[in-house]
């Protein structure tokens, strides 16, 4: 499945225009590559979204109220999750790999809590959300620069704070710019130093060709996690992703083993409709008499 996922995101790439980075192409850029892997158009547009309101400095953003008591969002006065625009952590920005990565560690819990709530939308919203993140993370940072060929950005540890980072003066070792472009730090770098969004930078091609990869390498891990989560209904739970009219699976029996008779038990005529009490009555009795 990983190596068919590289495979398709290759064939995108060489097909994309440049300005990939740019607010809106950001998102219109992720629905695209979505389609491509399968998600219909209107959840790609969802996942579009999530992205490009990253960007965003809509404070009233229903979907900030998913990060209620996570780490994945800055706070107002009040408390409550606020827009993420200038929260440096959503852009791996100011050098904050360690928080970059928690917040992508949180959303991506987020994302199968959602699921299993049967929100769609939330779920689809939130990755778009990582994905801005994760692409942000080329363009933003020297990895490029650097010549790396691997990172987990799940993982990251933040610079020395004795790292030095000046225009003409680049470091040997991770860094990114610090936004925003007047922010009063002495020998580091700005976001205007290390960005590479648009194609007036020379790296820009290498670090959209990098963050298309990672990408898809992120739409191969919710994958993964779904078939670890749901051995037995790991189909239905990713047509339900993927797919706008598809209903959502039941995730309590999606999560058990696999398991014949269990299966059997719930398919036994009258084959009990989805929802209904009757659906409700059987999995209770099946789940007693055959759940591992």
């Amino acid at each position: 499945m990983h190596r068919t996922l590289v495979a398709l995101a290759a064939l995108f790439i060489a097909s994309l225009p440049a300005q990939a980075f740019r607010t809106p192409k950001h998102g219109a850029e992720t629905e695209t590559l979505a389609k491509k892997l399968g998600y219909d158009s209107t959840c790609a547009k969802v996942l579009n979204k999530g992205n490009r309101e990253t960007d965003g400095e809509d404070k009233k953003l229903p979907q900030l109220a998913l990060f209620k008591g996570t780490p994945a969002a800055p706070i107002d006065a009040k408390g409550r999750p606020t827009h993420l625009f200038d929260y440096p952590p959503a852009h791996f920005d100011s050098e904050t790999f360690a928080l970059g990565s928690r917040r992508l560690r949180h959303t991506f819990t987020l994302v199968f809590q959602q699921l299993e709530k049967g929100n769609r939308e939330n779920a689809l919203w939130l990755m778009g959300s990582s994905l801005h993140s994760i692409q942000d993370f080329f363009s933003h940072s020297n990895f490029i620069e650097l010549g790396r060929k691997s990172i987990d950005l799940y993982a990251l540890s933040d610079p020395l704070p004795s790292l030095i980072c000046r225009p003409g003066q680049k470091p040997n070792a991770l860094t990114s710019g610090y936004w925003p472009d007047n922010a009063p730090v002495k020998d580091k770098c700005h976001h205007k130093d290390l960005n590479k969004d648009g194609t007036e930078h020379p790296l820009h091609a290498k670090a959209f060709k990098r963050a298309i990869e990672e990408s898809t390498r992120f739409f191969a891990k919710v994958e993964a996690e779904v078939k670890r989560r749901y051995p037995s209904g790991a189909a239905d739970v990713i047509r339900f992703l993927k797919n706008s009219k598809a209903k959502a699976p039941d995730f309590q029996l999606a999560a058990q083993k696999a398991n014949p008779a269990l299966e059997k038990c719930m398919n036994a005529a009258p084959k009990p409709v989805p929802g209904s009490t009757m659906h409700s009555k059987r999995k209770k009795m099946c789940l007693q008499a055959h759940a591992r």
